[in-house]
């Protein structure tokens, strides 16, 4: 969990964006809301696995550049 949160940190705008998720469900809790509770943390959820894999997607994009211009670099 330590690794996928500063993983999904170092996605632009997502750090703050977890962080309003997170406010949003402790809200929801303080107010005795379980539904907007419920609600709010399968948002989070869904938000967290779209995010890893869209940070994980551009891992692989940077790390194929990467290899292509260490390609091009010997060619040279």
């Amino acid at each position: 969990m330590f690794y996928n949160r500063e993983f999904l940190r170092a996605i632009d705008g997502t750090g703050e964006q977890l962080l309003d998720r997170h406010e949003e469900i402790g809200r929801a809790i303080m107010n005795r809301n379980s539904a907007k509770a419920e609600d709010a943390a399968h948002r989070h959820i869904d938000f967290v696995e779209t995010s890893f894999r869209l940070g994980q997607d551009q891992q692989r994009c940077e790390l194929i550049s990467s290899k292509l211009f260490a390609i091009q670099k010997i060619e040279e």
